[in-house]
């Protein structure tokens, strides 16, 4: 008698069965899906929100590739928006008034060497897509880790000012308009870009004093002033990051005084510094308290202060961070509210609007957000990879 084998069935003849009975008990589900168009491209608002904030990723592990999110701390979901590249060391700025998005960017034939260009890219806010890009002559802008002082857009909107360093100092004036640049000017021994007038821009310089110029509608400087000595590079200097209300910048030093500075055109008024550490008997911390981070400034819209600092700090604790915020009000000259934070953190921002919220970047990179009426911690935005969120830039 013959034997009837059974053969076993290979497991690639069930797919049909699987698919099909599959496709049965999805057919309905599937049948109630609307048909998304392709391509499908989403809009941003041609101005954006003032509760929005932009957040700019210094890329440390893989500098060609930072990149600047923009994001809605007040969202309780998708609360980044879009993103824009800004490539090794870059500095970033903004025109809501022109609806545009600026990111100074260096690039290198081979990666990360070979020969070196440097660009203006300029973004489309909406749309987020590339409106120009503008090489800038002499690859001279400067590296270093972001900060707002780097790129400034003048108070009336026409000019672009791009801080250089090679190691010589200056400052390209990039014409928004003609989309060049159209003059540089030479700052021996001093740094950086503060908005000065409507049409002009100081910066700090080693010997203690200010620079400033006005320009005229070329960009070639009308006027030039310099400032009495007043920050004390070797006792106590003032930290280049700054708050603004109206004319006048607001720096702090490293021992806890607040330095006004009024950049209203012509000649630069130093203003009356005031003593943090006068009003620490209204706080939970010692007189050892010091402002400490790296952007370690902002204010709000009422033209209140905020300075991150750090509890029993010592000489050289300057960038290590803070564990609270201290609310100064500079018409009364003194400390009026604290807010405690979750951690150690690095950089602080005040959104606008009317749910206005503190935002601050902690030790691990991420946003912590905090409700700025109540200084309770409300949540925490990152997950974006291995970022370093070290500016942050509220929409104005």
């Amino acid at each position: 008698m013959s034997k009837i084998v059974k053969m076993p069935t290979h497991p690639l003849r069930l797919v049909p069965a699987l698919m099909a009975a599959m496709c049965a008990l999805l057919g309905v589900s599937l049948a109630q899906l609307p048909v998304e168009p392709a391509p499908n491209v989403e809009t941003l608002p041609e101005k954006y929100p003032s509760s929005w904030l932009f957040a700019h990723d210094l890329a440390f592990y893989a500098l060609a590739t930072g990149r600047v999110y923009i994001v809605d701390p007040t969202a309780k979901t998708s609360d980044v928006h879009g993103m824009v590249d800004a490539a090794a060391f870059a500095s970033f700025s903004y025109s809501q008034d022109r609806g545009e998005l600026y990111v100074a960017e260096t690039f290198y034939t081979r990666g990360m060497r070979g020969d070196r260009t440097d660009f203006l890219t300029i973004y489309d806010m909406a749309t987020l897509a590339i409106a120009a890009q503008v090489e800038l002559p002499g690859a001279k802008r400067s590296l270093s880790v972001t900060q707002k002082a780097a790129l400034q857009v003048t108070r009336d909107g026409e000019f672009l000012l791009i801080y250089n360093f090679t190691p010589a100092a200056s400052v390209s004036i990039f014409d928004l308009n003609k989309r060049k640049v159209v003059n540089d000017i030479q700052i021996p021994g001093c740094s950086l870009i503060y908005p000065h007038g409507d049409k002009g821009f100081a910066s700090f310089c080693a010997d203690g004093s200010m620079i400033a110029f006005d320009l005229d509608e070329n960009g070639k400087p009308l006027n030039e002033y310099r400032t009495v000595k007043f920050n004390d590079i070797d006792a106590d200097p003032l930290f280049m990051k700054f708050a603004t209300d109206d004319d006048v910048a607001y720096f702090v030093s490293y021992k806890g005084f607040v330095q006004p500075v009024r950049l209203a055109g012509g000649e630069p008024e130093v203003l009356d510094r005031m003593y943090l550490g006068g009003a620490v008997r209204q706080t939970s911390y010692g007189a050892g308290a010091r402002p400490a981070g790296w952007q370690v400034i902002t204010q709000d819209r009422s033209g209140k202060i905020y300075v991150l600092m750090r509890p029993d700090a010592r000489d050289g604790d300057h960038k290590s961070g803070g564990s609270y915020v201290w609310v100064f009000d500079p018409k009364s000259g003194r400390v009026i509210r604290e807010i405690a934070l979750t951690g150690n953190s690095i950089s602080i921002e005040v959104t606008g609007g009317r749910n206005s919220k503190l935002v601050a970047t902690n030790e691990a990179m991420f946003l912590d957000i905090y409700d700025l009426k109540s200084g309770a911690h409300e949540r925490i935005i990152g997950g974006w990879g291995p970022a370093n969120p070290f500016a942050l830039h509220a929409v104005q």
